[in-house]
């Protein structure tokens, strides 16, 4: 895996912060001004933590109902290579998602509306979750 970009040293702080409270198992929250390269530095960070943790998945939850994760995903497409990644639809038909950075829309996902597992296949896609990266773990 391969990481394209040049971080900043405050960025490079940051992200090096990220690595180490994750290994700690600590809450990780990543708050910061607009336009100061949060999502770069979530890039490195998956392209990091990716490199010791192989059989991790990621899930990028994206708020609204805009194309912020298309747009998320775009840069992260970017940044990196080597690094597979997709849409909600393309993480609920993976049979293997480990090593993957999933781009999900919140509201794709959580209001009844739009629903992205049909009634009958599955209850909703928490318990996809737990019913199929659990046994990962």
């Amino acid at each position: 895996m391969i990481f394209n970009a040049t971080l900043y040293p405050f960025q490079t702080k940051h992200e090096e912060n990220l690595l180490a409270k994750c290994a700690d198992h600590e809450e990780i929250v990543l708050y910061a001004p607009a336009g100061s390269g949060k999502t770069v530095m979530v890039c490195k960070f998956i392209d990091d933590y990716l490199d010791e943790n192989p059989d991790t998945v990621f899930l990028w939850l994206c708020p609204g109902v805009g194309g912020l994760a298309k747009q998320s995903q775009d840069s992260f497409e970017e940044v990196t290579s080597g690094i597979p990644f997709g849409d909600v639809y393309s993480f609920i038909t993976e049979p293997d998602p480990r090593g993957q950075v999933f781009f999900i829309n919140w509201d794709k996902i959580n209001k009844k509306t739009n629903v992205v597992l049909c009634e009958g296949e599955h209850k909703d896609l928490m318990t996809f979750l737990l019913e199929n990266i659990m046994p990962f773990w």
